[in-house]
């Protein structure tokens, strides 16, 4: 199944909820609002989705099935929930500054 661009920040809206999220320095996690994200990618401090969903389906293939905009202190990732060919289902975070992969679980 392929997510259309236009309608991935949609998507992202949907999906937000507070969750805490094991990256980073320890600090609790949450999940950014729209308005929070979209002001994360206005202002710079995050890449837009689209630019993150190429990166990772590059370097993990499969069903992206859920995707979130986190905040873990005064960093900014993006998590990915991805079901793989083989069935298993994985978790990417994701730099939402620089694109870096930096745990897959």
């Amino acid at each position: 199944m392929r997510i259309r661009l236009k309608h991935f920040a949609r998507i992202l809206a949907l999906l937000l909820v507070v969750t805490a999220v094991p990256v980073g320095d320890g600090a609790e996690a949450r999940e950014l609002n729209m308005r929070e994200a979209r002001r994360a990618i206005a202002v710079g401090r995050a890449l837009p989705a689209r630019v993150i969903l190429r990166r990772v389906r590059a370097d993990v293939p499969g069903e992206i099935l859920r995707v979130a905009l986190i905040a873990r202190g005064r960093r900014l990732f993006y998590r990915f929930k991805i079901l793989r060919p083989g069935g298993r289902v994985m978790r990417v975070f994701v730099n939402a500054q620089t694109a870096e992969i930096v745990r897959i679980r």
